[in-house]
């Protein structure tokens, strides 16, 4: 703490007070001593025998006189010690005149030190002089006066360092109360500054913990979205399923219902029951589609496009619309935009949805793409002539299953999610999305694209990232076509090439120079060979990694599956099917096993429009059903619905594989998710990353930390689909 600034009249007043202080008490030390002294003369003077003498009158006066001075210093320390002075000094010259000249010169030293300690010391060689003086006037030839004025100039030569020293301890003294003072006042702040501090970091823990709490069920609704929407489009896809395949069917075939041909009106009807239907399940899918973006789970397949090409063949896309309305429909270029990289077909979906919504809400005039270089970024608008939004609903129009203001009047109004998925898509690229309009004057949808790339995830700011223009290839070994689709609408920035077999490997490898080769264990990977020979064939720093990944024919490789029917079924691949299973020829009993009744009716609807003989369909709605009726009717076809109320079709299909007399029946599996993807038994899980030569420093403990982050669950949602698969992919790609 630095030392405290004392004002000029801050040290003069502590300057005064000190030396007051000073006179104070010598003056009263002084008298008290004085006193004492001329009451014992006094008291000598009063006890000796004979008459009363001067020196007797004068003790008596002087004790008296003493006396008063005491208790007046008590009301003006000042003038007492004048008048103290004054008595000595009047003391000395009575004593010159009556008693004694000798006696006179030690009372005038001794005013002289009153003089010099109870008022000044320069008033000691004053009172000094003037005793000296009057020493001189009586006797010219004496030596007492120069005595007298010798001891007077000692006193004030000795008291003069004497009270300098005291008025710097005075100072000092004054000093060291304002720092205490000081340092009281900022014991004091310091005090409050503590208390804030701890109130401060309280509310900082409360604030860190309420956060954490708030990402913590951020995280769990956006993953319980994801789930909703992805169970609901797979409880919804079911009857959807039913409600097209019967529209369709009835629509095609009116013979099967004993009509030559449905009347006009009907037929309408059926058309505008499967355009409804077809809308119901595209809306499913933009639902699934904004929940994996929400979450991050929508992946970008990024390649070096051009935006002006892109924006040109989604123009094409909506030319009819335009021409049905007569509306005008181009495309505007504004300097030299870029090569960037993105996902073409998710960008044209982005302009798609912008300009359905601009066709449809415009009834004259046009359209106006605009595709613009900005710099750092290229911003692409779409302008429309139509009626424009309210400066209120400007900020919620993307929102989903928004309605811009008015009630949906138009034959095609919209889902409400065309802007809401194509402001998720864009802001997975890292740009942003806004709109302007005027009510009577149109309305401009505008979006921009970084011209560098950007790579966003959950809860991280977006990071620039160097995207390859021509990602690196990884082959995949034994594929059916699923896990190639599955890969590349999760993993972004790399190329999965299918490998048909083992003897097309090495003309995979020198086609493609691959990063990693990867093995789907979930069916006939037994074909590939052990880890070992496979990784003779490669070279030492091309990793083999090897895990089950979703395959159509995973279910039928089981042992318990002939072959797989993924909903919505098609009566062209039902035949299929059961021209596989041989049953085409002739007559033949076929099970049915779902627990949906509509999918039922279906499928009995479908096999009996198949061309050739007729067949015996039965239909069970439960495992345990199944079991009874394939016991006793012992049917030569089982369509196996993977999902029962009781058992699941997986214990249906073991336990048929149980009954020996049962071996001709041909069992179908039925699922209505993406074979494998969905979460069904698989009989465990592994993931091995193989090498022929050794992990480089750091390597190793990548892998380690990537790994078990993902398998103990301590990532999120988003790092789990976006981050953490990347980092592990990268981990992989490093080591190749």
């Amino acid at each position: 703490m630095q030392a405290a600034e004392l004002q000029p009249e801050q040290v003069a007043r502590a300057e005064r007070a000190g030396a007051e202080e000073i006179r104070h008490t010598t003056l009263s030390s002084l008298l008290w001593m004085s006193f004492a002294f001329s009451s014992l003369a006094w008291w000598q003077q009063v006890t000796a025998s004979g008459a009363p003498s001067v020196t007797q009158w004068l003790s008596i006066a002087f004790t008296l006189l003493l006396l008063l001075n005491v208790a007046l210093s008590q009301a003006s320390p000042r003038l007492a010690g004048w008048l103290f002075v004054t008595l000595i000094f009047s003391l000395g010259t009575a004593h010159l005149a009556w008693v004694s000249p000798a006696a006179a010169a030690l009372i005038f030293v001794g005013a002289a030190l009153a003089a010099g300690a109870v008022l000044q010391p320069r008033a000691a060689p004053v009172v000094g002089a003037l005793g000296a003086a009057l020493l001189h006037s009586q006797e010219p030839s004496a030596s007492s006066a120069a005595l007298v004025l010798a001891l007077s100039t000692g006193i004030w030569l000795a008291l003069r360092p004497l009270y300098d020293l005291l008025w710097r301890y005075s100072r000092q003294t004054l000093e060291a109360v304002a720092m205490s003072e000081q340092l009281r006042d900022e014991r004091g702040k310091l005090g409050r500054t503590i208390k804030d501090l701890n109130l401060s970091y309280r509310l900082l823990e409360k604030t860190n913990l309420e956060l954490a709490l708030v990402c913590r069920e951020a995280d769990i609704l956006r993953d319980l979205r994801h789930r909703f929407a992805t169970n609901l489009s797979h409880e919804l896809r079911t009857p959807l399923n039913v409600i097209l395949g019967f529209s369709r069917l009835i629509y095609s075939n009116p013979d099967l219902y004993g009509m030559a041909a449905w009347p006009d009106g009907l037929r309408r009807d059926l058309a505008e029951l499967q355009r409804n239907a077809g809308y119901l399940s595209r809306l499913v899918d933009d639902i699934v589609d904004l929940a994996r973006a929400d979450a991050l789970a929508l992946p970008l397949q990024r390649e070096t496009g051009d935006l002006v090409a892109i924006a040109e063949e989604a123009v094409e896309l909506v030319r009819s619309l335009a021409r049905q309305k007569r509306l005008e429909l181009r495309v505007e270029v504004s300097g030299t935009p870029p090569p960037l990289s993105l996902d073409p077909v998710r960008i044209r979906q982005v302009l798609f949805n912008l300009l359905t919504n601009a066709i449809r809400h415009t009834q004259k005039g046009g359209v106006v793409v605009r595709v613009a270089d900005a710099g750092e970024e290229v911003v692409v608008s779409v302008s429309d002539t139509g009626s424009g939004i309210p400066q209120s609903e400007l900020t919620t129009i993307f929102n989903e299953f928004y309605q811009i203001g008015r009630p949906k009047v138009q034959e095609d109004s919209g889902k409400g999610l065309g802007l809401a998925i194509a402001k998720r898509l864009v802001q997975l690229h890292g740009g942003r999305i806004w709109a302007e309009s005027e009510v009577g004057a149109g309305s401009t949808f505008s979006f921009s694209l970084p011209s560098e790339t950007k790579q966003v995830s959950l809860g991280r700011r977006p990071s620039p990232t160097s995207v390859p223009a021509v990602a690196p290839a990884v082959l995949l070994l034994n594929d059916d076509g699923v896990a190639c689709s599955y890969l590349r609408r999760r993993l972004e920035g790399y190329d999965f090439v299918a490998v048909g077999g083992p003897s097309d490997l090495e003309s995979a490898l020198e086609a493609h120079r691959p990063v990693a080769v990867m093995v789907n264990q979930t069916a006939g990977a037994e074909a590939f060979g052990d880890a070992e020979p496979l990784l003779e064939r490669l070279s030492p720093d091309l990793p083999l990694i090897r895990c089950p990944l979703p395959s159509a024919n995973w279910l039928s490789t089981r042992g318990s599956f002939d072959a797989v029917l993924t909903k919505p079924v098609t009566a062209e691949g039902l035949a299929h099917v059961m021209a596989e299973a041989g049953i085409n020829g002739a007559g033949s009993r076929i099970l049915v096993v779902d627990d949906d009744r509509g999918f039922v009716q279906l499928m009995r609807r479908l096999i009996e429009t198949l061309p050739g003989p007729r067949h015996e369909v039965i239909a069970a709605y439960s495992g345990e059903e199944a079991l009874r009726k394939l016991r006793r009717l012992r049917p030569r076809l089982l369509l196996l619905d993977l999902v029962l109320p009781d058992i699941s079709g997986f214990e249906v299909a073991n336990r048929l594989r149980q009954y020996g007399d049962l071996e001709a029946t041909r069992v179908v599996a039925v699922t209505a998710a993406t074979p494998g993807e969905d979460q069904l038994e698989t009989g465990g899980a592994s993931f091995h990353i193989s090498r022929n030569g050794p992990f480089r420093p750091g390597e190793l403990v990548h892998l380690i930390a990537a790994g078990l982050a993902c398998a103990t669950g301590r990532l999120n949602l988003s790092e789990r689909t976006g981050a953490a698969t990347g980092d592990l992919a990268a981990s992989a790609a490093s080591i190749g």
